[in-house]
């Protein structure tokens, strides 16, 4: 009986991924590529699907060679596979460079020839295009080129360095049209740190976890790292915001820290700072939450507890010409004898764009006790739901904000004859005659007005939300690069507006509250 002959090595993946493509370490010295902890993670989940039809997103630490893995990863998938094209999305030019450089480095360390137990000999293919971001191989229609954006051409293999930090998140998008469907076999991974919550990254990082899509979340904490490890001295105590880590970590994931791994933390989070959780981060949730330039404290919106609505108010609303049209306001909480309310008003033209936006507040309890938004409702229904809602909260102060189409529901309220509408005194300079304005002009300064004052009632807990939504566009509402506060791209922060003018008009002093 003939002994099984072993299987080559060269058709190892695993083998090859350690031995054909060397790399740099970070003492800049030549060597093999041998699988780090989350390396052997992301392998094995490939080698699961069969090295085919991966879509993997990897939310990561910094300096965990994610993308070298992938780089390597996916030019070997094109050395070894006839009309095979890779493809990496770099986020800025420089990167676009740095990436290169590795994946043309393994190349150029891959030896040329090699011999097979059968006597055969694996040829490396010839680049028949090689420059700064390409390496083309002519004789097997394959290749690989870092970029970015894809060039009109269907990659194979995909894979998006650093996805939250891309600036135009559309960007992605279209990119990812122009891979072949799943069924195809082609593979897409992304990785990042965190920036911040609302992007392509962090959707699709939750949508995997919660196991929706196509997408498999691969996410390694600090901690699963054997390195970050620092001996502790022998007469060190671990502080209150290491010691509430650890317990997390324990209670969430039973997993015990040990001594020296808190050490680690404790020192890598003085030198880290507020970065902290983005570049090491413990817990998925919190790697978002407490990255990119939020404009509102973190940790203070994770205490805020979304609550179901307790009843829907249907609002009739339409003319004699356009027929009669149903919307429904989410209601929190009932009116009550005796309190007043504001009924904030975010006027949209109602095309499918933008949303337009109603939200009422208990003026006393600063709760939030009602919810519209639509962005299909006519400019003309507008007034007639914040006017159905103000007449049930005790005939409360209606606030428009009167910039474009707000002067249009100021005019209709008008017809109605409702005569509880905020507005500001304005002295004309000339005659000194008063007259009242109505509505609230959103300017720079009126706008960063609101939003300290909601920012202030937040930090000191003074308000009670209760919207999903509101805390949704709470959390990717931003500080750009610039220093304005507002919505992340491709977010909306319709309601988050009608709450801060809430607030800032519900804390006025009481002789601003018309009727009242």
């Amino acid at each position: 009986m003939q002994t099984p002959t072993a299987r080559p090595k060269i058709l190892d993946r695993a083998w090859r991924l350690q031995n054909l493509y060397p790399i740099l370490n970070e003492s800049r010295q030549l060597v093999k590529m041998k699988f780090t902890p989350m390396q052997q993670m992301m392998f094995d989940r490939a080698k699961a699907k069969r090295f085919r039809g991966v879509r993997a997103v990897v939310p990561k630490a910094r300096k965990a060679t994610v993308t070298t893995f992938w780089g390597v990863f996916n030019l070997d998938d094109s050395l070894f596979h006839k009309n095979t094209l890779s493809a990496i999305i770099a986020h800025r030019e420089a990167d676009v460079k740095k990436i290169f450089k590795k994946v043309k480095l393994a190349y150029n360390n891959c030896p040329n020839k090699i011999a097979l137990p059968d006597g055969r000999i694996w040829v490396k293919p010839k680049a028949s295009v090689d420059n700064v971001n390409e390496l083309r191989f002519e004789s097997i229609n394959s290749g690989i080129y870092v970029g970015l954006e894809i060039r009109g051409d269907t990659p194979n293999n995909l894979h998006i360095a650093e996805a939250a930090h891309i600036p135009d998140q559309d960007r992605i998008t279209a990119t990812l049209g122009s891979v072949p469907n799943i069924e195809t076999g082609s593979n897409i991974t992304a990785e990042s740190t965190a920036n911040g919550v609302g992007d392509w990254f962090h959707s699709t990082c939750t949508e995997a976890q919660q196991g929706v899509g196509d997408f498999e979340l691969i996410f390694f904490p600090w901690f699963e790292n054997p390195q970050n490890k620092r001996t502790a001295p022998s007469d060190w105590y671990p502080d209150q915001n290491t010691l509430k880590m650890a317990g997390l970590v324990k209670n969430r994931l039973k997993i015990t820290l040990e001594r020296d791994q808190l050490f680690w933390w404790e020192m890598k989070k003085l030198e880290q700072k507020q970065l902290m959780e983005q570049e090491f981060p413990t817990f998925l949730e919190t790697a978002f939450l407490m990255s990119g330039r939020p404009a509102f404290d973190p940790e203070v919106l994770a205490l805020i507890q979304p609550q179901p609505h307790i009843a829907t108010r249907i609002v009739r609303a339409g003319d004699e010409f356009t027929g009669e049209r149903l919307h429904e306001v989410r209601i929190w909480k009932q009116p009550k004898a005796g309190r007043h309310y504001v009924v904030v008003v975010d006027p949209a033209e109602g095309g499918g764009g933008d949303d337009a936006a109603i939200t009422v507040w208990d003026t006393l309890t600063l709760e939030q006790v009602a919810e519209f938004n639509s962005n299909r409702i006519p400019l003309g229904d507008l007034d007639q739901v914040a006017l159905d809602l103000a007449i049930y909260f005790n005939n409360g102060m209606i606030v428009v904000e009167r910039n474009n189409h707000g002067h249009a529901v100021l005019e209709n309220l008008k017809r109605h004859g409702y005569n509880n509408i905020y507005g500001v005194i304005i002295t004309d300079e000339k005659t000194k005659r008063k007259s009242k304005k109505l509505g609230f002009l959103t300017d720079g300064r009126s706008r960063d007005l609101a939003l300290d004052s909601l920012e202030d009632v937040l930090l000191n807990q003074q308000i009670k939300i209760n919207s999903a939504i509101l805390k949704s566009q709470l959390l990717t509402f931003h500080v750009n690069d610039s220093g304005k506060r507002e919505a992340k791209p491709g977010n909306k922060d319709d309601i988050l507006l009608t709450a801060a003018i809430g607030v800032y008009v519900a804390r006025l002093p009481r002789q601003h509250f018309g009727a009242y």
